[in-house]
C-alpha cells in the first residue's frame, strides 16, 4: 500500500468518526467558548481568573482563528483539528522508519498508526486534540537523537504547551541531558534543551500577559477537577476500586490518591535510572539509532506509567503511547503485542466512557452491554493492558531498546 493511500485511508477513517456521532459535548462546548474568548479579546483577556481555562496556550493559538468563524466554529471543525496532526505523525513515522529500516517496514508502521481505529475514536470522534501535542513530542525525540538539542527543546516545549501530559518528552530529554553531562563532562545538550524550552514557553505565554493571579487560576483549573480513582481509564485503579470513586478513599489507611502518587513516583524513578544507564559514557558508542531507540523506549514507559498508576486519569491519556511505541512494532513481538493490546484498551475505554455518561445522550446497544461491556470482559481487558505494560518493562529492563535490526 503506498503512503498516499495510507494517509487517505487515515483521513477517511477520521472523517467517518466525525460523521458517526456528536462528539463529547463538554469538550466541544468548552473549545467553542475558548475560541470565542480568543476572538473577542485576544490573548491578553483570555486567562480571566473568573472563567474556566485548564489548558496552557498551545491549543489556544489554533482556536483563535476558528473563533472568527461566523456564528462560532461548528462542532465538526473543532473535532477535525487533530486530523492533520495525526496524519503528519503517520508521515513522520514513515520517514523515520524508512531511514533506519526498509520501506516495507516503514509503510507497515505508518499504516498501523494512520489506520488505528482507537486513535480516531480518541481524537475526532470524541473531539479531543492529543495528536496536536504528540506530533511535536515525537519530533522532539527525533531531533534530540540527531543532536539538534535546541530544536528538541523547542518541540518538547510546544508539546507540553498543548497538553501538559506531553511534558513526558521534556522530562526524558532532561534526564538524558543530565546523564550526558555527568558521564561525558559536556553540559551543552542539557543547557541547549532547557534554554530553548524555556524561551519557547516564555514566548508562548507572553501575549497572554501572565500575572500571578492568572497563573494561579490556570493551575487551579488544571488540577482541581475530578478527584476520582479513574475517569474511565482502564488502569490499576479501575481494577482495584472501580470508576469515579473518590480518590481520598483509603486502602490500608492511606488514600488511594497517595498510593497512586507513590507508585508512579517509584516507577518513574526506576525508568530514570534505566535511562541513565542506557546513555553510554563514550560518545563513540552513541549514534542516531541507539539514541532514538533509548529516548522512544523511555518515553513509552513514562507514558504507560502515567496512565496505569496515578488516580484522576482519563481514558484518552493512553493516546501518548502510540506514536512513540510504533517504531518498535515489527522488530519485537512484545512491543507489537503491546501495541495491539493498547489499541484494544484505548478503543474500548473511549467507547465505554462515551456511552456511560449522561451528557452524551448515547447508550450502547444491549448486546454490547452484555458482551464487550460485561464487567468480566472489562477486567480481562484491564489485566491485558497491565500485562502489556509489564511486558515492555521486562523487555527493556534486560536489553537495550532497538528500532533497527
Amino acid at each position: 500500500m503506498p503512503l498516499a493511500a495510507i494517509v487517505a485511508g487515515g483521513f477517511a477513517l477520521r472523517a467517518a468518526t466525525i460523521a458517526a456521532g456528536p462528539g463529547y459535548p463538554f469538550d466541544i462546548v468548552t473549545f467553542q467558548r475558548w475560541a470565542a474568548r480568543m476572538a473577542a479579546g485576544g490573548p491578553p483577556a483570555f486567562y480571566d481568573p473568573s472563567q474556566f481555562a485548564d489548558y496552557p496556550p498551545g491549543l489556544l493559538y489554533i482556536l483563535w482563528p476558528l473563533g472568527m468563524w461566523p456564528g462560532g466554529p461548528p462542532s465538526w471543525a473543532l473535532r477535525a483539528i487533530s486530523i492533520p496532526f495525526d496524519l503528519a505523525i503517520a508521515v513522520a513515522l514513515f520517514a523515520l522508519v524508512s531511514r533506519i529500516r526498509d520501506r516495507r517496514d516503514a509503510l507497515n508502521v505508518s499504516a498501523l498508526y494512520s489506520l488505528n481505529p482507537a486513535l480516531a475514536l480518541a481524537g475526532p470522534f470524541w473531539g479531543q486534540v492529543d495528536a496536536v501535542a504528540m506530533l511535536p513530542l515525537l519530533l522532539s525525540l527525533v531531533a534530540a537523537a540527531a543532536r539538534r538539542f535546541a530544536l528538541a527543546g523547542v518541540l518538547a516545549a510546544l508539546a507540553a504547551l498543548v497538553k501538559p501530559q506531553a511534558a513526558i518528552a521534556l522530562a526524558v530529554l532532561v534526564i538524558a541531558g543530565l546523564a550526558i553531562g555527568a558521564k561525558r563532562g559536556t553540559w551543552r545538550p542539557l543547557l541547549l534543551t532547557v534554554a530553548a524550552a524555556a524561551v519557547t514557553a516564555v514566548l508562548a505565554f507572553a501575549p497572554f500577559v501572565p500575572t500571578p493571579e492568572k497563573i494561579a487560576a490556570l493551575v487551579r483549573d488544571a488540577t482541581s477537577p475530578h478527584p476520582f480513582s479513574s475517569l474511565f481509564a482502564f488502569n490499576i485503579w479501575a481494577l482495584a476500586t472501580g470508576f469515579a470513586v473518590p480518590d481520598e478513599t483509603p486502602i490500608l489507611g492511606i488514600p488511594i490518591r497517595l498510593w497512586g502518587v507513590l507508585s508512579v513516583g517509584v516507577v518513574l524513578a526506576l525508568i530514570a535510572v534505566r535511562l541513565w544507564a542506557l546513555v553510554p559514557r563514550n560518545v563513540g558508542s552513541s549514534d542516531f539509532v541507539h539514541d532514538l531507540a533509548t529516548l522512544l523506549a523511555a518515553s513509552t514507559l513514562v507514558a504507560v506509567a502515567t496512565y496505569e498508576l496515578p488516580t484522576r486519569i482519563h481514558e484518552r491519556y493512553l493516546f501518548a503511547v502510540f506514536a512513540v511505541l510504533a517504531p518498535f512494532v515489527g522488530l519485537s513481538r512484545r512491543a507489537t503485542a503491546a501495541y495491539v493490546i493498547f489499541t484494544v484498551v484505548l478503543a474500548l475505554s473511549v467507547l465505554f466512557s462515551f456511552t456511560h455518561q449522561e451528557q452524551t445522550g448515547v447508550r450502547a446497544p444491549d448486546v454490547v452491554e452484555r458482551t464487550l461491556f460485561d464487567p468480566s470482559v472489562l477486567v480481562v481487558v484491564i489485566l491485558a493492558g497491565l500485562g502489556a505494560a509489564i511486558a515492555l518493562v521486562t523487555l527493556w529492563a534486560r536489553r537495550s531498546p532497538a528500532v533497527a535490526p
